[in-house]
């Protein structure tokens, strides 16, 4: 593993043979071509005046190798010399450039002769390419500078000492006409080493005094001069203290580029079981619907990932996969370059955050954000200390033009070894969106898993063929985007546009709540459209008792109506303790138009809105003579709500203020309060611990001031804010409540859903505080007749006033449109 790390580090030699000059292992190449080179030892790396995002994948490519790149010239891109291992510079102020940009690349001097490489030392050089295989070259190793330097004739020569054993070498230019040569010091040994041409020669080193010469012969081609110095008895005793130091932002993003260079050379294909769970939570209905799918997924890198769906659940029943309906569920839009993407103009601004552990391993923990406009992006990313490997990666996006406003997904990545080769491969995907829908919030749960991997396979691509051959649905992903695949007639699939952005539905049930005192029917329609004349998004539903319509114009601020239309009468009538003041009974109509605008800021999501309901009245056969019938009247609202989703988790916030037209004095004396206030908090969360298990929690606060029987929080009935409730049962001006479900399988065509709740309510009547409620509710899931989704619930109230009768609901949906395109 730690070998593996080197390879993506490549060491240069101290010393570089230049092909251009003699015989070499090392090759000079021109990246502008795009053939590759053949293999060498390390590779002389022409930099062009003009680079371009093709040459920079080339030399990232190259430099994957394992073998040592170096930079043939100094680029105006200097953040080029990030994906070199040195780059050759001519002046110091190179070497400064290089070192503020780039310092884990080593500077290379070109140097002809001993005495010019020795010079370079003094400017921080560390390697050198010299002409050919010269026979000085071993000498070049671990060399820093030394002051004072020798001198012939009163001019200083190039001096410098050597790490390993503390010899002093001295450079003799080409030319140097011998002479006696002055050593900066007397600490040295009694004999020299001349090193000229292809031989190397014993010289007598003379001390006299404070002073220490050496008597050299001409040297028409130059040379080096060895000096040792003595050490005492057994060696010298070397203690290094080293620091490690921290890697840069550029120098990760350099090693991770080539580690994927690496990757996309090793990988050919890979076969895997693939699962996705889809958790669709309608805000405003405070109710989910989850579609898991599984099966195998094949990858190349022409073709991206292909994925064979060959099972299939629905709200945790199993459904035939050739029968799921095309719901119109959205998907963020991913960014046209990922984050870590290897670019010439980084799109991206990086910070290097630190170090964590991530399982066994450490990771380097980058944060990066998108340079442009929007859509924004922004994140962190965890890569691998040791192999510069992706680890993780959590993204967010907002994108205030789409109907998905603001989207978060986080990766995890797996290491396996092909060889000594480290590959990452995605193992889990999570990702939640928040989705204006239909002038409300919709959130979207993704949870992807990839299992029982088997990595370029030879069967792999026989075994995808067989299922294009297949009639299962297929999906393909590649550049963050999924779209389906159709049989093309031959044997093979072909990619269409992505799933429709509208769907219909026949609805039929119906509903038992005893404070109705008679069953509520429900026989219509239903329609999710996302493309309603173009933009708009449309959302019908028409049940004869019970209809609803949404409109909305996703953009930067949301345009957005909704209506409620109810046929079927509420009955309400206070109760004292379990007495039920039948004399106080009435039915309600409350009908319902809103108007509004929302907006993304952040996090949060925003909406105002104002409307009007119109209430209506009627006696019940229970109502007493003498009790005062309400006015019809309108009840012209304002209203501000407030959304934040993170993950798995929505806080909700909410407030309107109400004002009726004509009010008076009704019932038995009550006052009329016409104007009114109330709001709430509210928690959701729903998390899925196993395949086919699910846990929902919720709590909610609410609060109301100045409220009258009919404006103040009525709980409970089918589809209400509390579980196994009746309707109208209970209304109060304040509340608290927790409710928690447990959704288990049933067999394998059917989900158990079992729910329980508590609260607390201050009475309307008599101000009294804290009043215990508490109700149970069992739901199942199951395919039904005619592929339809079957849902059932019953309640029942535990403690609450009045007597214990269950309420009921029973809905059928089948879709419209016939089976879905594959």
């Amino acid at each position: 593993m730690f070998s593996t790390a080197l390879v993506l580090l490549a060491l240069l030699p101290s010393a570089i043979p230049d092909p251009r000059q003699g015989s070499s292992p090392w090759v000079v190449v021109d990246l502008a071509q795009d053939s590759q080179p053949g293999p060498a030892a390390g590779y002389l790396v022409v930099i062009p005046q003009q680079t371009d995002q093709g040459w920079l994948e080339r030399l990232v490519s190259l430099a994957a190798g394992g073998v040592p790149v170096v930079a043939l010239g100094f680029s105006e891109q200097p953040t080029v010399f990030q994906h070199f291992d040195g780059v050759v510079v001519g002046a110091p102020e190179q070497v400064e450039a290089l070192r503020r940009c780039c310092p884990g690349v080593v500077p290379v001097g070109l140097a002809s002769h001993p005495a010019q490489a020795l010079a370079l030392v003094s400017w921080g050089v560390e390697s050198f390419l010299i002409p050919g295989e010269a026979p000085w070259s071993g000498y070049l190793a671990g060399l820093y500078p030394e002051a004072p330097a020798a001198r012939w004739r009163g001019e200083a020569l190039p001096t410098v000492g050597r790490q390993e054993d503390l010899a002093l070498l001295v450079g003799l230019p080409p030319g140097f006409a011998g002479g006696q040569v002055l050593l900066p010091s007397t600490w040295v040994a009694s004999t020299a080493t001349l090193v000229a041409q292809a031989s190397t020669t014993p010289l007598v080193v003379t001390v006299r005094g404070e002073e220490a010469t050496v008597e050299v012969p001409s040297l028409p081609g130059g040379g080096v001069l060895v000096v040792p110095r003595p050490l005492p008895a057994g060696g010298m005793e070397r203690v290094e203290v080293t620091e490690r130091r921290a890697l840069t932002v550029g120098e990760i993003l350099a090693r991770h580029h080539r580690q994927v260079a690496l990757q996309q050379r090793v990988l050919a294909n890979f076969q895997a079981w693939q699962r996705l769970l889809v958790r669709v939570r309608v805000g405003e209905l405070d109710r989910s619907v989850e579609l898991l799918l599984a099966g195998p997924v094949f990858y190349t890198p022409e073709l991206g990932r292909d994925w064979e769906l060959r099972e299939a659940w629905v709200n945790g029943a199993a459904w035939p996969v050739g029968a799921l309906p095309e719901l119109p569920l959205l998907q963020p839009k991913a960014p046209p370059v990922p984050p870590l993407t290897l670019e010439l103009s980084p799109t991206y601004r990086y910070q290097l955050l630190g170090r964590q552990p991530w399982g066994e391993r450490w990771v380097f923990v980058l944060s990066f954000f998108s340079q442009g406009e929007a859509p924004r992006h922004w994140g962190r990313a965890f890569v691998d200390e040791q192999t510069f490997g992706l680890a993780g990666l959590e993204m967010f996006s907002e994108h205030p033009q789409g109907e998905v406003r603001r989207a978060r997904s986080f990766t995890r990545n797996r290491l396996h070894w092909s060889d000594a080769t480290p590959l990452w491969l995605p193992w889990q995907v999570e990702g939640d969106d928040l989705v204006a829908a239909f002038g409300g919030v919709v959130t979207v749960h993704r949870q992807l898993t990839l299992e029982q991997w088997q990595i370029n396979g030879e069967a792999m691509a026989e075994r995808r063929a067989q299922a294009w051959r297949g009639s299962n649905p297929m999906l393909r992903e590649r550049r963050g985007e999924v779209v389906p695949l159709e049989p093309d007639g031959v044997g093979g699939r072909r990619e269409v546009s992505a799933q429709g952005r509208r769907q219909s539905f026949l609805l039929a049930g119906g509903a038992w709540d005893p404070e109705v005192g008679f069953p509520v029917p429900l026989l219509g329609y239903q329609r999710l459209d996302f493309a309603w004349h173009g933009r708009s998004q449309l959302r019908l539903f028409l049940a004869g008792a019970v209809n609803d319509l949404a409109w909305s114009r996703p953009g930067p601020w949301e345009a957005q109506v909704r209506a409620f239309v109810r046929l079927a009468p509420s009955s309400t009538a206070p109760y004292l303790g379990n007495r039920r003041r039948d004399q106080e009974a009435v039915y309600l109509w409350r009908q319902r138009v809103r108007v509004g605008l929302a907006r993304q800021w952040g996090a949060v999501r925003t909406a105002a809105e104002v409307g009007t309901d119109v209430l209506h009245f009627s006696r019940t056969p229970d109502t007493h003579p003498t009790f005062r019938l309400p006015r019809q009247t309108l009840e012209p609202v304002v209203g501000v709500n407030l959304t934040w989703q993170r993950g798995e988790l929505l806080l909700e916030g909410r407030w309107e203020m109400g004002q009726r037209q004509r009010w008076q004095t009704w019932g038995f004396g009550e006052p009329a309060r016409r104007r009114f206030s109330r709001g709430g908090l509210s928690m959701r969360y729903e998390h899925a611990p196993v395949s086919l298990v699910k846990v929902s929690l919720a709590a909610d606060v609410a609060f109301s001031r100045n409220a009258d029987r009919f404006s103040s929080y009525a709980l409970g009935g089918w589809g209400g804010s509390f579980a196994g409730l009746p309707g109208g049962r209970v209304t109060t001006r304040d509340y608290a409540s927790l409710r928690a479900t447990l959704g288990l399988p049933w067999r394998r065509e059917r989900r158990l859903e079992l729910t329980g709740q508590w609260g607390w309510v201050r009475h309307p009547v008599t101000g009294q505080g804290a009043l215990p409620l508490a109700g149970v509710a069992v739901g199942l899931t199951a395919r039904g007749p005619w592929d339809t989704m079957l849902q059932a619930s019953v309640g029942l109230p535990l403690v609450a006033p009045g007597p214990r009768q269950p309420l009921a609901q029973l809905l059928l949906l089948r879709p419209l449109g016939g089976k879905p395109r594959h």
